[in-house]
């Protein structure tokens, strides 16, 4: 009989293996398991193990991305408990596709909830594994809220005055542009309104007082524009420039909102050290047009000159005549007077009546 060290198994048309020989690679095989599960519990990335819809398995890193509890305290819960209301349905409809195909998924967006309530998003990928004999989805995780947040940021900063925090001339022009889309007024049935806002003195209170003090004048008169034009877009279209743009039905409307807006911003500013004070008031031009009847550089061009004349008359606000006839006109198909038009041609700063 042969002894222990010269035991062969049978390998199916292979070289025999000892016993020893076996057992020394099972050992390896196990040594190198160990080493992947040691990787993975040690693993910077979010690792999660979901079978039925529980936790079944969490490395430290998925429980420190919701919260500094020990992962023993999410073992067994719900995964759909731990996703923003916006990302259960999303993910439930992956985890049932994953269920069903078992093909291994490209990585998608998912909001987490953590537990002081912030929102984490994360993007993840899932394979379809095996645990304890049943199918089970293994999940990788990567927080992604800091790339999201830098993304927002520039996004908000490319569309914003950071001054005013008002959006800038390039949002106007996209907002103006889509309201002036003919398919966006077939919707809507309205009118597009724009009001220039140029100020009157501001350059007496920058020359004395500095651009510090200037800037907290725009500023202030944002937020007044803000408050005159609630609803609207009211954007800086750079210096002393602003504009209100929004959908409007009638003409009356666009007079209330330029004397609002003309009559919020009348404000005094104290010249140090002389004491003087000097009055900053603003001259408002106003515009309208049809939906795909002119372009926005048209548009704003015709506010512009609109401003202007109010200018050279002492300020208020004076309407561009040309606009407002030629949106008063109904367009073809449809009857005369389909939209109000001024009863009388009207002076800077008097209301047009509404009809």
């Amino acid at each position: 009989m042969e002894g222990a060290d010269t035991i062969v198994v049978e390998t199916g048309g292979e070289e025999p293996e000892s016993l020893r020989q076996r057992i020394a690679r099972l050992e390896r095989d196990l040594a190198t398991q160990r080493s992947l599960a040691d990787l993975t519990e040690r693993s910077p990335h979010p690792v999660v193990v979901h079978c039925d819809g529980k936790i079944r398995w969490a490395n430290p890193a998925a429980a420190a991305l919701i919260g500094a509890l020990p992962v023993s305290h999410y073992i067994g819960r719900d995964v759909l408990d731990f996703l923003a209301p916006e990302s259960k349905g999303p993910v439930a409809a992956r985890i049932a596709e994953l269920l069903r195909d078992g093909t291994p998924q490209a990585p998608a967006e998912a909001h987490l909830v953590a537990e002081d309530g912030t929102t984490v998003a994360t993007e993840c990928s899932a394979t379809l594994v095996e645990w304890d004999g049943r199918p089970a989805v293994h999940l990788v995780l990567w927080n992604v809220t800091e790339r999201r947040n830098e993304a927002s940021r520039l996004a908000w900063e490319a569309n914003h005055d950071p001054l005013t925090r008002l959006v800038n001339r390039q949002a106007v022009s996209q907002e103006v542009a889509r309201l002036l889309d003919p398919s966006v007024g077939a919707v809507t049935g309205t009118l597009v309104a724009v009001l220039l806002v140029d100020l009157d003195g501001f350059k007496a209170v920058n020359d004395a007082l500095g651009h510090q003090a200037g800037d907290l004048v725009l500023v202030d008169v944002a937020r007044r524009l803000e408050t005159a034009a609630v609803g609207k877009t009211v954007g800086r279209l750079g210096g002393d420039e602003f504009v209100v743009a929004w959908p409007s039905g009638r003409f009356g409307e666009v007079a209330r909102v330029a004397a609002s807006v003309t009559a919020a911003i009348a404000l005094d500013v104290t010249l140090e050290p002389s004491g003087q004070v000097a009055s900053i008031t603003a001259s408002v031009g106003a515009a309208v047009a049809r939906p795909g009847s002119m372009s926005v550089a048209e548009l704003m061009q015709r506010a512009d000159q609109a401003m202007y004349r109010a200018k050279r008359t002492g300020g208020g606000w004076a309407f561009d005549e040309p606009s407002f006839a030629d949106a008063s006109r109904a367009p073809a198909g449809q009857p005369d007077g389909a939209v109000p038009r001024p009863a009388q041609p009207a002076m800077p700063g008097r209301a047009l009546t509404e009809l």
